[in-house]
């Protein structure tokens, strides 16, 4: 992020721009395997700013995720964006699957409840991609989060002027579809997918987490 390097992923030719010299491929690891070894102990806020590669991210995070290891995670929407638009065929080509899709039953999401650890069931009356199926999933049914969209204030003047939605201000997200909704609209630099436990009983794993107290002050 020095403006002189950046990870990318297998299909990044999409996004380089002009202004790449190149790539080289180098090693990668889970965060399952990388950070028991590094901390055993669970993680307050889990950054990801891998541009396009936040889904397989988690995926290398589901046990984390599925012991409440992690406490938060923060996700750029543009960068994010950039994987979805990879996974999602154009408009004209996805037309007879999302016919097919339709005529399926509602998909079943798992979200939080406010009582306990417990999980109740809303269903998501329209067809939601693979890609963002898996992502909620993996951020409220695997690791127990609310998951919510935030547009932070802009103070760097990064917002487009006829992007008019309140700022800061903050929307929970109830299932899957409502993800695709925010990946198919144009995003800010500004705009962030924050998943947090909620509820969190004493003794768990993130029971002191000081993330979890600045975000339930944002919130």
């Amino acid at each position: 992020h020095n403006g002189e390097g950046t990870t990318v992923r297998a299909s990044a030719d999409a996004h380089c721009g002009d202004h790449c010299a190149g790539f080289s491929e180098i090693p990668t690891v889970t965060l399952d395997t990388s950070w028991p070894a590094l901390r055993p102990a669970s993680m307050d806020v889990l950054k990801l700013s891998v541009n396009g590669e936040e889904l397989n991210a988690l995926r290398g995070a589901r046990s984390l995720l599925s012991k409440r290891l992690v406490c938060s995670t923060l996700v750029h929407v543009f960068k994010a964006q950039r994987g979805w638009t990879d996974n999602v065929p154009p408009v004209a080509e996805a037309a007879p699957a999302e016919a097919a899709v339709g005529a399926k039953a509602p998909v079943k999401v798992l979200s939080t409840s406010a009582a306990d650890d417990r999980r109740s069931v809303a269903e998501d009356p329209r067809p939601a991609t693979a890609f963002a199926t898996e992502l909620f999933a993996l951020l409220s049914a695997a690791g127990g989060m609310e998951v919510s969209l935030h547009l932070a204030e802009d103070r760097t003047g990064q917002v487009d002027s006829q992007d008019l939605r309140p700022r800061p201000s903050t929307r929970r997200l109830l299932c899957a579809s409502e993800l695709d909704d925010i990946f198919r609209k144009p995003a800010a630099p500004h705009d962030f997918l924050i998943a947090r436990q909620v509820d969190v009983p004493d003794g768990a794993p993130c029971a002191k987490s000081l993330a979890l107290r600045h975000w339930h002050e944002v919130f």
